[in-house]
């Protein structure tokens, strides 16, 4: 299986990326404007709306995308179609599309329903031609909203999302549609955990630094492909990917990852996770990205779409829920 280059993040994520960390540590230059975390507000449904009990504890979740909230409450930052920002800045509902692009009256970012199905989504869209985002064609959600988002060391948590990725069965090139990335962006590392559409074919990969020293580079970095299974597990209909895990690159701590589609688990991974990078954070993204080496467009898909219904974090450390009670927090 084809094992995706480094992924660019250029200046874009490091902007994205320094607002949250100086907040989170009291560092960062300050010379660039930023959406200030006060601002921020934690997505609170239309008055007036009655919602169903929570499976889990809300204290516990951390991220909560759901398109059935107006965007403009909700806790994250996205990246496409040429910016950066933050979702509180989306008071009109949408992203529009740049009027000298193809496919230009298609929203970028919206709430709508997918063809055919009457379940709303938030639709995230990149075109061929579109505007290069952190250095590469993408349209995804960045979970960093404040230091409480990123991905906890060593500790248990969960992922769950209700997603519809397009069939891009009868492409040749290769997409992420969901990983988890470091924050050490000049090392140019790969992500430590990813989701890959190859045409018909999926497949998840892990990594890890297996030096036992501080990551420096790639060449000290393993990776296993832990499912790969056919696309259509999960695209071209509402599915639902649930994950729990624990990262650390130490096995004696005893890292994880579980990964479920519709209820089945389709991979159980005991073994390392992750970099070395003490004072790094790991953060999550979910949506379209298309690395360019290596990896030409399509042109037969000229323009690419996902949809989210719901998509969650959940930290855990005692171990109080399952993957049942996570499926059904996002339907």
């Amino acid at each position: 299986m084809n094992t995706p280059p480094p992924m660019r993040h250029a200046r874009f994520s490091l902007l994205l990326l320094g607002a949250v960390l100086f907040n989170a540590c009291g560092q960062g230059s300050g010379k660039e404007p930023q959406i200030p975390l006060a601002a921020v507000t934690v997505a609170v449904p239309p008055a007036g709306t009655v919602l169903p009990a929570s499976p889990v504890d809300m204290r516990d979740i951390t991220i909560d995308v759901n398109a059935e909230v107006p965007l403009e409450r909700q806790q994250w930052y996205f990246e496409c179609h040429g910016v950066s920002r933050h979702a509180s800045s989306l008071a009109s509902q949408v992203l529009p599309a740049n009027a000298d692009v193809p496919y230009a009256t298609q929203q970028r970012m919206a709430v709508v329903t997918p063809p055919g199905n009457p379940l709303r989504g938030i639709v995230l869209r990149t075109a061929q031609g579109d505007p290069m985002t952190s250095g590469a064609p993408r349209c995804e959600f960045t979970f960093t909203a404040n230091a409480r988002s990123f991905l906890p060391e060593a500790s248990d948590f969960w992922q769950a999302q209700k997603i519809w990725v397009e069939d891009w069965s009868q492409a040749g090139d290769m997409q992420l549609v969901y990983q988890w990335h470091d924050t050490d962006f000049p090392l140019a590392l790969n992500p430590l955990m990813a989701l890959v559409v190859q045409g018909g074919t999926a497949f998840l990969q892990v990594r890890w630094e297996t030096s036992g020293k501080p990551t420096t580079g790639k060449s000290t970095i393993a990776t296993k492909d832990i499912w790969i299974g056919p696309a259509n597990t999960f695209t071209g209909r509402w599915a639902t990917i649930v994950v729990q895990a624990r990262i650390s690159p130490d096995p004696a701590r005893q890292p994880f990852l579980k990964f479920w589609i519709d209820g089945r688990l389709l991979a159980d991974y005991s073994g390392p996770l992750g970099y070395i990078q003490p004072g790094k954070p790991v953060y999550g993204k979910l949506g379209f990205y298309h690395w360019l080496q290596g990896n030409m467009w399509d042109p037969r898909y000229p323009i690419r779409s996902i949809y989210v219904r719901r998509a969650v974090t959940v930290l855990d450390p005692n171990r109080r829920y399952d993957e049942p009670m996570l499926n059904s927090l996002v339907q």
